[in-house]
Protein backbone atom coordinates (compact mmCIF):
# COMPACT_ATOMS: atom_id res chain seq x y z
CA UNK A 1 0.00 0.00 0.00
CA UNK A 2 1.06 3.52 -0.65
CA UNK A 3 1.90 5.98 2.08
CA UNK A 4 -1.02 8.19 1.02
CA UNK A 5 -3.45 5.28 1.41
CA UNK A 6 -2.01 4.43 4.82
CA UNK A 7 -2.42 8.07 5.90
CA UNK A 8 -6.01 8.10 4.65
CA UNK A 9 -6.77 4.86 6.48
CA UNK A 10 -5.27 6.22 9.70
CA UNK A 11 -7.22 9.47 9.36
CA UNK A 12 -10.46 7.58 8.75
CA UNK A 13 -9.76 5.31 11.71
CA UNK A 14 -9.30 8.36 13.93
CA UNK A 15 -12.58 9.76 12.65
CA UNK A 16 -14.29 6.42 13.32
CA UNK A 17 -13.04 6.45 16.90
CA UNK A 18 -14.47 9.94 17.37
CA UNK A 19 -17.81 8.85 15.87
CA UNK A 20 -17.62 10.99 12.73
CA UNK A 21 -17.70 8.04 10.28
CA UNK A 22 -18.77 4.41 10.41
CA UNK A 23 -17.17 1.26 9.01
CA UNK A 24 -19.19 1.40 5.79
CA UNK A 25 -18.04 4.95 5.07
CA UNK A 26 -14.43 3.94 5.67
CA UNK A 27 -14.74 1.11 3.14
CA UNK A 28 -16.35 3.45 0.61
CA UNK A 29 -13.64 6.09 0.99
CA UNK A 30 -10.85 3.53 0.68
CA UNK A 31 -12.52 2.02 -2.40
CA UNK A 32 -12.79 5.48 -3.96
CA UNK A 33 -9.12 6.12 -3.23
CA UNK A 34 -8.10 2.78 -4.74
CA UNK A 35 -10.20 3.46 -7.85
CA UNK A 36 -8.60 6.88 -8.28
CA UNK A 37 -5.11 5.39 -7.93
CA UNK A 38 -5.90 2.67 -10.49
CA UNK A 39 -7.32 5.22 -12.91
CA UNK A 40 -4.21 7.36 -12.61
CA UNK A 41 -1.93 4.41 -13.40
CA UNK A 42 -4.06 2.97 -16.21
CA UNK A 43 -2.45 4.86 -19.14
CA UNK A 44 1.04 3.71 -18.17
CA UNK A 45 0.00 0.07 -17.87
CA UNK A 46 -1.91 0.27 -21.15
CA UNK A 47 1.23 1.57 -22.87
CA UNK A 48 3.40 -1.17 -21.37
CA UNK A 49 0.84 -3.80 -22.39
CA UNK A 50 0.74 -2.48 -25.95
CA UNK A 51 4.53 -2.49 -26.24
CA UNK A 52 4.73 -6.06 -24.93
CA UNK A 53 2.02 -7.18 -27.38
CA UNK A 54 3.94 -5.55 -30.25
CA UNK A 55 7.14 -7.33 -29.24
CA UNK A 56 5.27 -10.63 -29.08
CA UNK A 57 3.73 -10.06 -32.51
CA UNK A 58 7.12 -9.25 -34.03
CA UNK A 59 8.66 -12.37 -32.48
CA UNK A 60 5.77 -14.47 -33.78
CA UNK A 61 6.15 -13.03 -37.29
CA UNK A 62 9.90 -13.68 -37.22
CA UNK A 63 9.34 -17.27 -36.11
CA UNK A 64 6.79 -17.81 -38.88
CA UNK A 65 9.16 -16.33 -41.47
CA UNK A 66 12.09 -18.50 -40.39
CA UNK A 67 9.85 -21.55 -40.31
CA UNK A 68 8.78 -20.87 -43.88
CA UNK A 69 12.37 -20.11 -44.91
CA UNK A 70 13.59 -23.36 -43.38
CA UNK A 71 11.08 -25.32 -45.47
CA UNK A 72 12.19 -23.53 -48.65
CA UNK A 73 15.89 -24.31 -48.23
CA UNK A 74 16.91 -27.54 -50.01
CA UNK A 75 18.64 -30.04 -47.72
Amino acid sequence: MSKARNRLAAMLEDQRKSGMVNDQMILEKLAEFDAAEATARLPFYALVSTVMAAISAIASAAAAYFSYAALSVPH
